[in-house]
């Protein structure tokens, strides 16, 4: 047999329904605000990551960029050095050298022995003049008084034989610009660039190799977060 409720009690359970309810609605809220929050959270972390190996990866190839650029340009600017002083002490020695043969060939004895090798080289029947230098006089005179030779000094450096219609005639000054022209040409002036241009082009796209490698990095993460900073 079916009995009445009493108004009043039906008010309080209606009330009391309702008020749990809204309770678990906002418990329900409260839940997914939570987990967005957490979700947002784990994404910005990620993000986060993300930026923070990109930047990373960044300035470790904007490191070796750099590092390479410098290395590169002291490797250059020792090598200019070095070939200035190797170019340097090169003609020194060139310059040396020529003067001690220069300083030989001044030498009386060797003087009059390269007048004997002229007086070889000439015809025997005829008398022989010499034209040489008055220093040189004295030591021929002595050297070659058992010969039929006519001495006429001067005052410059070179050394003459006449033979009737033939001259044979040694300059020392002359001979000392045809030993200068007979020099090898200096390593230096055959490699006047310690780097060739092929290599320095080489090592230079190298190094911008990692230039570009940064630039698309941070077109990378512009595209990725557009609105993020």
């Amino acid at each position: 047999m079916l009995r009445s409720v009493p108004e009043k009690l039906l008010d309080y359970t209606c009330e009391g329904v309702l008020i749990r309810a809204r309770y678990i609605r906002q418990l329900d809220n409260i839940h997914k605000i939570n987990l967005a929050t957490k979700n947002n959270a784990k994404k910005l972390i990620r993000v986060t990551e993300e930026k923070l190996k990109s930047n990373h990866d960044a300035m470790v190839r904007q490191g070796y960029s750099e590092g390479l650029k410098t290395l590169l340009g002291d490797i250059l600017t020792l090598f200019s050095r070095y070939q200035t002083h190797l170019f340097n002490y090169e003609i020194k020695q060139r310059e040396l050298i020529i003067n001690t043969v220069a300083q030989y060939f001044q030498s009386p004895d060797m003087q009059i022995e390269l007048t004997k090798q002229l007086i070889a080289a000439s015809p025997l029947d005829n008398k022989l003049t010499l034209n040489i230098p008055k220093t040189l006089q004295p030591y021929l005179e002595k050297a070659l008084s058992d010969q039929n030779v006519e001495f006429i000094p001067h005052d410059n450096t070179t050394i003459s034989v006449s033979a009737g219609s033939q001259i044979l005639f040694f300059d020392p000054p002359l001979f000392m610009q045809d030993l200068k022209a007979q020099f090898h040409q200096p390593y230096t002036e055959k490699n006047q660039l310690a780097f060739s241009q092929e290599l320095k082009t080489h090592l230079i796209n190298y190094i911008q190799q990692f230039e570009l490698l940064e630039s698309q990095d941070e077109n990378q993460m512009q595209r990725e977060h557009p609105n993020e900073d």
